[in-house]
C-alpha cells in the first residue's frame, strides 16, 4: 500500500520566483537551533522541528497558505511536512536537495540572524550618511559632557547584569522592544531600551 504525499517538492529556481511574486508565503527552516546561523535562505524563519507544533499556529495561523519548508537534506523537512499536514495544512512544499541544492543553483546563503533588517539598516545608513563615532571619542564625549544630549541602547531583559551595570551608570529603562533579539528554540526575546541623558554644555561664541 502506497502513503499518500502530504507535500509537494519544489526546486530551486522556482523557489526563487515564489519569493519575488507577490503572493504569500512562510518560509520556514526546520533545522534545530544553532544550524540556522551558519547559513540560511535571505527570508527564512527559523523553526525547529522540536518547536513546529509549539510555533506553527502563531508564524501560520492560515491552513492554506503556501508553506515551504527547508533544511539539509530533506529528511527533517519531510518530517515536519508530515506532521504539518496532519495539522490541517494543505499546501505544503519541501525544498528539494534543501539549502545544498539552493547553493549548487547559484543563490546565496546568509550566516548570522536578523539578515534582511541589518542589510536594510546598512543600507540606510549609506544613502543616509549615518555619522559613526568611535568608542573612545564617545567615551571622551561622555567625559566632557559636552555635545552629547542622550545616549540609548538596548539589551537583552535576561542580561541582568548588563542591566544593573547600565543603571549602576545612570542608565533607566524607558522602553521595550517587542521580540527584538533571537533567543533559543526559534523564539524571540524582549529588549529593554535603555537611555542616559546630560545637559549640554554651553559653547561661548
Amino acid at each position: 500500500m502506497k502513503t499518500k504525499m502530504t507535500f509537494q517538492y519544489v526546486v530551486p529556481n522556482v523557489l526563487k520566483q515564489w519569493l519575488t511574486d507577490t503572493h504569500e508565503i512562510a518560509l520556514l527552516d526546520v533545522r534545530e537551533a544553532g544550524y540556522f546561523g551558519f547559513g540560511h535562505l535571505l527570508f527564512a524563519v527559523p523553526l525547529p522541528y522540536s518547536r513546529l507544533e509549539l510555533d506553527i499556529v502563531r508564524l501560520v495561523p492560515r491552513h492554506s497558505a503556501r508553506i515551504v519548508l527547508v533544511d539539509d537534506d530533506e529528511q527533517i523537512a519531510i518530517k515536519a511536512a508530515t506532521r504539518l499536514a496532519d495539522l490541517g495544512y494543505n499546501n505544503v512544499h519541501v525544498l528539494q536537495g534543501g539549502n545544498p541544492a539552493w547553493k549548487q543553483a547559484g543563490y546565496m546563503l546568509f550566516a548570522g540572524v536578523n539578515v534582511p533588517s541589518k542589510a536594510f539598516g546598512e543600507l540606510v545608513e549609506e544613502q543616509t550618511g549615518t555619522p559613526h563615532i568611535s568608542a573612545p571619542d564617545l567615551f571622551a564625549m561622555q567625559a566632557s559632557k559636552q555635545n552629547l544630549d542622550t545616549l540609548v541602547l538596548e539589551v537583552r531583559f535576561s542580561n541582568h547584569s548588563a542591566i544593573g551595570f547600565y543603571q549602576h551608570q545612570g542608565f533607566e529603562g524607558f522602553t521595550v522592544r517587542k521580540d527584538y533579539y533571537p533567543a533559543p528554540h526559534g523564539t524571540r526575546e524582549d529588549a529593554n531600551v535603555m537611555k542616559k541623558s546630560w545637559p549640554l554644555t554651553k559653547v561661548s561664541p
